[in-house]
């Protein structure tokens, strides 16, 4: 029992220390802390989204212009075949049509900063969104103004329902980029605005979810078997009942 303990040790003291900056966070209380952190350049996002495991769209996937309903999983249009998208991620607009957004290839319409194929909304004015089920906890992209410079507004609406509002402002020849990472809670749709008169797109799309965020039962258990153990106490004194509490909440709270 004892060598099974300690060689968990540090994967279970690596646990405690996440959960005791998240109870600092909150006071000790019970409640949902907002912790929301937004990235301009693709290596802070990175460096802010080490633990977690990010998926990439490059979109990669037609060398002519292709227009499309919406794009996800199941497509299958041109070269875009079923599985070429991964699953749990939809990219829509808000008009309805067949040919609301446009896969285009590099340099689309002499347009330099669009370096590599890219996803763009096909009609002016209009939302690029995309949704995620179930909910990320990063997401982080080049972003595109069509065909000059302007200010991209970017919604991202978390799994309460909650909105939060940033602006980023591509140039002519060189996108922006825009990440955000949460700690608490997950996001479950990001939309793209362009103003009047403009089309926006997105480049090397990532996103992922962390592990704090995605216990499942049996890893709760597993830890709260460890938990249970007596050999643990001296690791957890002076105050260990109220730490296993605090943990036991934690999984509570992110169990999916």
């Amino acid at each position: 029992m004892v060598n099974r303990i300690m060689g968990h040790k540090k994967l279970i003291q690596s646990f405690v220390c996440g959960i005791l900056s998240f109870t600092a966070l909150t006071n000790g209380e019970n409640v949902k802390a907002t912790t929301l952190q937004t990235f301009f350049n693709k290596e802070s996002f990175l460096e802010a989204a080490g633990g977690i495991e990010l998926t990439m769209v490059d979109f990669e996937l037609n060398s002519e212009p292709l227009p499309l309903e919406k794009l996800d999983t199941n497509t299958k249009s041109g070269t875009v075949k079923p599985g070429d998208i991964p699953p749990g991620v939809v990219f829509s607009s808000t008009g309805g049509n067949s040919n609301d957004l446009f896969l285009v290839p590099p340099n689309f319409a002499g347009n330099k900063s669009i370096l590599t194929s890219s996803l763009f909304t096909a009609f002016s004015s209009q939302p690029l969104i995309v949704k995620f089920s179930p909910g990320v906890t990063a997401i982080g992209s080049d972003v595109f103004s069509f065909y000059s410079a302007s200010t991209i507004v970017i919604t991202v609406v978390d799994e309460e329902g909650q909105v939060s509002v940033f602006n980023v402002n591509p140039e002519t020849a060189f996108p922006s980029y825009f990440g955000i990472v949460v700690t608490e809670g997950t996001i479950t749709r990001i939309q793209y605005d362009p103003p009047s008169g403009f089309t926006t797109g997105i480049d090397n799309f990532q996103f992922g979810r962390t592990i704090t965020n995605n216990i499942t039962i049996q890893n709760r258990e597993y830890i709260l078997s460890l938990l249970d153990d007596s050999e643990l106490n001296h690791w957890f004194n002076p105050s260990y009942q109220e730490e296993k509490k605090q943990i036991k909440y934690f999984l509570e709270v992110n169990l999916i």
